[in-house]
């Protein structure tokens, strides 16, 4: 690159207000170029939107303007070469150094027109907003497969019969495609989500100056066109001092981690000898450095990890905006690192469960053993009563949960529940005649038509849970 003159006295023109240079320890405490690294593509396509605008406006002759927007194209390569970033080490943002790059490279004569109508206030918003666009859609993408993973591993288990649970006791009778959609229904909403926040997110806020506007003939809605934004943030003030877009994508992320998180939990526990219900292949395990017999969910382990940190990352989030005064603030400059942070750990969270699910091992023969050998059954047995005898539901619970405790008191389930028992136990207790023929008992208490007879709407009736699964295969198409 041909230099147009003084470097030295070129960047001289940074600091006409201050009789002295930034002093070292100051500019590597506010320094923020670790963070901009991953905005300097975004920044350049900015300052190319606006001086593209200053040209079609007659702000910016013509000449210079595609001189500016070569000269960017300049920058880009050498950004892409890692050159140059390190070229200019006494900037403490990206922003400076890309305009730098073009008086260096044109002369500040041309290459100072640049910047004005902007403000590095409105710039790095415009910046970041481009960014966290694209990688909304990086998300979305990732987590559509998740989705489209669990459905078909779902439309592989309508009748895996398992133990569901309630205070992690056994509860009722469910499908582990019933419990796969419970997730899925979670994961839609977090799609819901990032399009919402997309949407609030894809407005631009170039040419709002430093937050006040400018007094020089701007086209706003024609930057934000270029970029490809749906509109403006049209208040100045707001769109450079507000960051409730941010701390509502931070929220987003929090919120979809803590989904992932239970989803680990479940397969950390249930992959466990005591549960023995599913297990992690080999290639999505780890092992110990000491105990040979050991088979690690460390990749399950490492997403509750990462959650508990997009959580205080979004606290931090919402906590370092909450007591500004209204403007611009440097303080802008922490949401940075844990946004990228939380933003990357969701996007490797998403793909690692999406790899565990597909390889996972899943133990039908014990999910049914579980069910089996515990009481699973009984509230359909309670239900039965309350629609087909004399009992009301609370006389008809009052006395299965006796029959529960008559069995368990001899080492039994309800399985070994007879007729005879139930008509004595319920006029010694109620006063009232019930009798049911033991084949209808035996049916009741199966565990296979206590889950085919779960009909109602978003039950885990095998029927039920294939209309889910159709129509939220629709959802993602």
């Amino acid at each position: 690159m041909k230099q147009k003159g003084s470097s030295k006295k070129s960047r001289d023109i940074w600091r006409g207000r201050l009789g002295t240079g930034l002093d070292e320890t100051a500019l590597t405490f506010i320094s923020g170029m670790e963070e901009d690294r991953r905005l300097v593509e975004y920044d350049i396509r900015v300052n190319q939107a606006h001086v593209l605008m200053l040209k079609k406006k007659g702000i910016v002759d013509k000449k210079s303007a595609d001189r500016i927007v070569k000269s960017l194209e300049r920058a880009r390569a050498e950004h892409k070469r890692g050159l140059l970033l390190p070229k200019y080490p006494r900037f403490v943002d990206v922003h400076p150094i890309i305009e730098q790059f073009v008086i260096d490279d044109l002369g500040v004569d041309v290459g100072g027109k640049i910047h004005i109508a902007k403000s590095r206030n409105d710039q790095v918003m415009a910046d970041i907003r481009l960014y966290m666009r694209d990688e909304f859609l990086k998300l979305n993408e990732q987590l559509l497969s998740l989705i489209s993973t669990m459905l078909s591993l779902a439309g592989k288990h309508r009748e895996t019969v398992m133990p569901g649970y309630t205070h992690t006791q056994h509860a009722q009778v469910t499908s582990f495609a019933h419990y796969l959609l419970s997730h899925v229904d979670v994961l839609l909403n977090d799609v819901a989500r990032i399009k919402g926040c997309y949407s609030r997110m894809n407005l631009s806020p170039l040419g709002a100056c430093a937050f006040a506007g400018t007094s020089v003939p701007i086209d706003r809605h024609y930057t934000a066109k270029l970029l490809g934004f749906d509109g403006i943030v049209e208040n100045a003030t707001t769109a450079v001092s507000s960051r409730d877009v941010l701390q509502e994508a931070a929220c987003v992320i929090a919120l979809l981690m803590s989904g992932l998180s239970r989803i680990a939990s479940d397969i950390i526990l249930w992959s466990t000898f005591e549960f023995g219900m599913v297990e992690l292949s080999d290639e999505m395990s780890d092992t110990s450095s000491a105990m040979p017999q050991k088979k690690n969910p460390d990749p399950m382990e490492a997403i509750r990890g990462k959650a508990n940190e997009a959580i205080s990352s979004c606290a931090n989030v919402l906590s370092l905006v909450r007591g500004l005064v209204i403007g611009y603030h440097k303080d802008f400059q922490e949401m940075k690192r844990p946004l990228w942070k939380s933003m990357d750990d969701a996007r490797f969270s998403v793909a690692v469960m999406t790899k565990a699910l597909k390889t996972l091992i899943v133990k039908k023969q014990r999910m049914l053993e579980l069910v089996l050998k515990n009481n699973v059954t009984a509230m359909d047995l309670a239900e039965y009563l309350a629609m087909n005898t004399s009992l009301s539901f609370r006389e008809a619970h009052f006395l299965v949960g006796l029959l529960v405790r008559e069995t368990m008191n001899r080492g039994k389930g309800l399985s070994a529940i007879t007729s005879d028992q139930l008509t004595s136990l319920a006029k010694k207790k109620l006063g009232k005649k019930v009798a049911v023929p033991q084949g209808t008992i035996n049916r009741i208490l199966d565990p296979i038509q206590s889950l085919r007879s779960r009909v109602s709407a978003g039950g885990p009736s095998p029927s039920e849970v294939a209309r889910m699964i159709r129509a939220r295969t629709r959802t993602i198409k």
